[in-house]
């Protein structure tokens, strides 16, 4: 996971020189969680792992998880998202020859896959310094017959470097 500056809801402010951001903000108000490229520049925190899966041994009940995160902000901006990707790595079994390890990853600094990444908008953008911290818990919970609708929540607050509190934790739920 990678705190973000970048926003769909944002290109409404500048359409071609006029101001047509009322748009934009109605988008926002109950915007879901996308899946795009997200450009790199973006990235307000370094990318890291807030969960591990091992698809070789993974029992259905684990698919469902709750766990922490920490992002520290290495580019001040406004922070309006946080952008989720995965990696996999495809290695053969012991005792296969001729077959090559392949890894998958779909972050916002590697090459594009289809997959892209998974873009959860931030109700109330916040503005956030160097040194500062994103602290909190992701939950994800599947939902449905199939089992391939999900629910994410993101609970979150941010700590100044001098570990004073800077904004509150706060709670989002996004369905994907």
């Amino acid at each position: 996971m990678r705190a973000s500056s970048h926003s769909e809801v944002t290109f409404w402010d500048n359409v071609y020189g006029f101001d047509m951001s009322t748009i934009g903000a109605a988008m926002g108000e109950d915007k879901e969680a996308d899946v795009i490229i997200v450009p790199a520049e973006s990235a307000l925190s370094e990318q890291m792992t807030f969960h591990t899966i091992d698809i070789m041994t993974v029992k259905d009940e684990e698919l469902d998880f709750n766990a922490p995160f920490e992002l520290v902000i290495t580019s001040a901006g406004t922070l309006r998202t946080f952008v989720s990707s995965f990696e996999t790595i495809f290695d053969p079994p012991a005792g296969v020859e001729g077959c090559e390890v392949v890894w998958l990853k779909t972050g916002m600094s590697d090459e594009p896959t289809h997959w892209k990444q998974t873009l959860f908008h931030i109700k109330e953008p916040v503005a956030v310094e160097v040194g500062e911290t994103v602290r909190g818990r992701i939950s994800c919970a599947r939902l449905g017959e199939g089992r391939r609708d999900l629910d994410f929540s993101i609970t979150w607050g941010v700590v100044r470097a001098d570990g004073g509190v800077r904004v509150q934790e706060r709670s989002q739920l996004w369905q994907v």
